[in-house]
């Protein structure tokens, strides 16, 4: 009996530890490319992941309840999933599809000017040469 007591008091605080891993691809809904760095992380927890070069990502279950995964990329729409929808299970992987997101931007002019400017009050250490001194080597 002391035995199967000291057994039990061994294998209980493994079996808490273990964590549930949710691991999936990330990709590009239009073209199916997989999209490196996208970020992931879990809005309640705080906690999250990067997708690496072949948009491939593993992070640990939320530990809150009713936790959202959020999955974002620059250029593509931010997709929220509830943990419940997600699969856990180690034989299936979550695909999540990005939606690319074309952002219009208005017309506008870029200009360059010349402004006169103390060379006092520049931060940097810069060395000012004579255009004559330049001409002459020409």
């Amino acid at each position: 009996m002391r035995k199967f007591a000291l057994f039990l008091f061994l294998l209980v605080p493994l079996l808490c530890n273990s964590q549930q891993i949710v691991e999936g691809i990330v990709s590009d809904f239009s073209n199916g490319k997989f999209i490196p760095n996208a970020s992931l992380f879990w809005q309640k927890d705080k906690t999250g992941t990067t997708t690496d070069q072949n948009g491939i990502f593993k992070i640990n279950l939320s530990s809150v309840d009713n936790d959202t995964l959020t999955i974002s990329h620059l250029g593509y729409e931010l997709m929220h999933i509830p943990a419940k929808e997600l699969n856990i299970s180690n034989k299936k992987t979550n695909h999540i599809k990005l939606i690319p997101v074309a952002y219009l931007v208005p017309t506008f002019c870029v200009t360059a000017t010349r402004e006169k400017c103390n060379l006092k009050h520049i931060p940097q250490k810069i060395s000012v040469i004579d255009s004559a001194l330049l001409n002459s080597f020409a």
